[in-house]
């Protein structure tokens, strides 16, 4: 559990950020969805749901709706900045699966 922090923390940051930007919030607007963080051994969960996202937990949902997996030296380097989100999927380091219109709508959120 390396990165529970780090990820409670960008939770907490997502939800403020919807609270100050109208449009945001207008997105996320009747969005329900289910997502898993696989990073290596390290396997997470968190919903989006009434326009927030909340319920990050250790461990997986049943069926979610997108899955983002990546080697855990990956998701440090994305939280530290020092690898960029687009490169990383460019090389195959980061993985997101799901329906195309859940990828765009995730992609213009973070």
């Amino acid at each position: 559990m390396i990165l529970i922090d780090q990820l409670s923390e960008l939770v907490h940051k997502f939800n403020n950020k919807v609270n100050r930007d109208e449009k945001l919030s207008e997105a996320l607007d009747g969005i329900r969805k289910a997502i898993n963080l696989e990073f290596g051994e390290e396997l997470y969960s968190f919903r989006i749901e009434d326009g927030k996202a909340h319920s990050l937990k250790d461990g997986l949902i049943d069926d979610p709706d997108v899955t983002i997996a990546a080697d855990l030296e990956t998701i440090k380097g994305l939280l530290d900045k020092s690898i960029r989100p687009m490169k990383a999927f460019a090389q195959r380091k980061l993985r997101v699966v799901g329906e195309i219109e859940d990828l765009l709508r995730l992609r213009k959120l973070f």
